[in-house]
């Protein structure tokens, strides 16, 4: 399958599936309002109803739009070559794979500066080479974004290898597996909120005075579970929304700088990161999630972010259903947190 089709052509599958539901729920409210001292039926109809909204949100994504739609966008974007990352010094965490690892292929293939952050210094070596061979310039810098010190030397070196910083991409994230009740003490708990909040607040931290400098870009890449609860109270779910709200308050503090922040809201990506994802004793899963399955390609999530980034979108909520979900979130959340429920493993 193409990815320029995969990444445009879900919306004919997903409007008619949340048509459907929406004739249920207005269905199913006309019964209720009807009915409100029934709450045995309510409850029901609830349930019903939470396991349909629930298929819709995992439907795989496969649909492609007509050959001839494809191949008329590759011909716009070829004669329309966006120039804003060429020369751009771009910092990315979390860059030896997945989101990171792409993003920065994509970046060095429009010319970008890039300065690429991961703990491994062998797979960082690895994509700096594919980088370099797309085009790009860049300089690899091992770090930790859980240690503040190390996120400071990561800014400091890629300011003394080009100078200035234009675009700073908060990246790197891990996920965690367990119910808050089954921990023994709050170890992993920390290190997800080390790596996923506080590896992005000290990150820009460091950056925004050169990022003032030049009126750059701040990019967080969170999760579609930011905008939602979910069904256990592991870390990971809590970080990123104290990620959104950091990010969103800082967008109203920088107004006047010329400073732009751009947060990201994927839904299941194919990255792997459900094999990673810390267990409560530390170790990872090394199991792939039934929803990661099916998801988006990492490509296509890449090259969308960059999109959004380019023209410094204010946010992205990058699926139908997420938008979907946040105008029920505010009628039903009670419905809300039963498809939380349901969807979970």
């Amino acid at each position: 399958m193409s990815t320029l089709g995969a990444e445009k052509t879900e919306d004919c599958e997903q409007e008619t599936g949340f048509s459907i539901f929406m004739i249920e729920f207005h269905t199913k409210s006309v019964i209720i309002n009807n009915n409100q001292n029934r709450h045995h039926a309510s409850d029901h109809r609830l349930v019903l109803l939470t396991r349909r909204f629930a298929s819709i949100i995992h439907q795989p994504y496969r649909r492609m739009l007509p050959d001839h739609y494809v191949l008329g966008k590759q011909k716009k974007e070829m004669g329309m070559q966006d120039t804003t990352f060429r020369e751009n010094v771009v910092i990315i965490t979390g860059a030896s794979f997945g989101i990171g690892q792409h993003l920065a292929l994509q970046l060095a293939e429009k010319g970008a500066w890039l300065a690429l952050a991961a703990r491994s210094q062998e797979k960082l070596n690895a994509v700096s080479e594919l980088c370099a061979k797309l085009g790009g310039r860049v300089v690899a810098i091992p770090a930790d974004v859980a240690e503040p010190a190390l996120c400071q030397h990561l800014i400091e070196r890629a300011v003394q290898e080009y100078g200035r910083i234009d675009t700073l991409i908060n990246n790197a994230g891990i996920g965690m597996a367990s119910r808050f009740d089954e921990l023994q003490d709050l170890t992993v708990f920390e290190k997800v909120f080390r790596v996923n909040f506080f590896g992005a607040v000290y990150c820009t931290h460091y950056a925004l005075p050169y990022l003032k400098e030049t009126r750059g870009r701040i990019v967080g890449v969170a999760s579609q579970r930011a905008k939602f609860p979910s069904a256990t109270a592991d870390a990971y779910t809590p970080s990123k929304h104290a990620m959104v709200g950091f990010f969103d308050s800082l967008r109203i503090e920088l107004a006047d700088s010329g400073v732009s922040v751009t947060m990201i809201y994927p839904s299941w990506v194919s990255t792997g990161i459900s094999t990673r994802a810390l267990q409560r004793d530390g170790g990872q899963t090394g199991t792939l999630s039934k929803h990661e399955k099916n998801a988006m390609p990492v490509e296509v999530c890449a090259r969308r972010i960059l999109k959004v980034v380019a023209k410094r979108q204010r946010e992205d909520i990058m699926t139908f259903q997420g938008k979907a979900g946040l105008w029920l979130k505010l009628i039903a959340p009670k419905l809300v947190d039963e498809i939380a429920r349901q969807s979970t493993e």
